[in-house]
């Protein structure tokens, strides 16, 4: 029995695990190059100098306006879809059904013909609950991936205005303590709130 299986999940996408990946490699060079120009002691002095501020992306997309529509936006796709398939699996368990019913009462031929459209009306609906999944990946993807340019512009003209030398995604794989004055988070938020609120 196909189980359901789209999901309104907002965490995880392939462009967010790109961003991680990029932000895992941009600390290893960064720590490579202070490493390799710097003896240790001067490396912990020039990193409390020269600040590094972050970013929790995923808080971004949860919080901001534009994030919560992109959800909503999202979740109404993946409503819309489920429901087709509902109503198609609806109709598949009928024709199980009937054709179970049948058979007993067919021919070899005829019970064999039953059993075959069964086979082909299963993997029909496999195949539409594959290509629906695959649709809503793609809506979520162009979604998320707008308002992640929407906020790698909303960091660098806080980074330009505030002179921010380096901000990095604030990932718990990559990094483990932030203290909160430079955490930026909630100032990218109010900016990408005010942008939208502007328009």
């Amino acid at each position: 029995m196909l189980k359901r299986f789209i999901k309104s999940d907002y965490l995880g996408s392939a462009g967010l695990l790109q961003r991680a990946l990029s932000a895992t490699l941009a600390f290893f060079l960064l720590g490579c190059f202070l490493g390799a120009v710097f003896p240790t002691s001067t490396v912990l002095a020039a990193n409390g100098g020269n600040r590094i501020y972050t970013v929790d992306i995923q808080k971004v997309l949860e919080t901001s306006i534009v994030g919560k529509a992109a959800r909503n936006d999202i979740e109404a796709e993946v409503k819309k879809r489920q429901a087709k398939l509902d109503t198609e699996r609806t109709k598949f368990q009928r024709l199980q059904k009937d054709t179970q019913k049948q058979i007993a009462l067919l021919s070899p031929d005829a019970a064999e013909e039953k059993r075959e459209l069964l086979i082909k009306k299963e993997k029909e609906l496999v195949r539409l609950a594959q290509d629906m999944k695959q649709e809503v990946d793609t809506v979520k993807d162009r979604k998320l991936g707008r308002i992640v340019e929407e906020i790698d512009e909303v960091i660098e003209d806080l980074s330009d205005d505030r002179d921010y030398p380096l901000v990095m995604e604030k990932d718990p794989r990559v990094i483990l303590y932030v203290n909160k004055d430079f955490d930026i988070t909630e100032d990218v938020i109010k900016e990408l709130n005010r942008k939208k609120l502007d328009l």
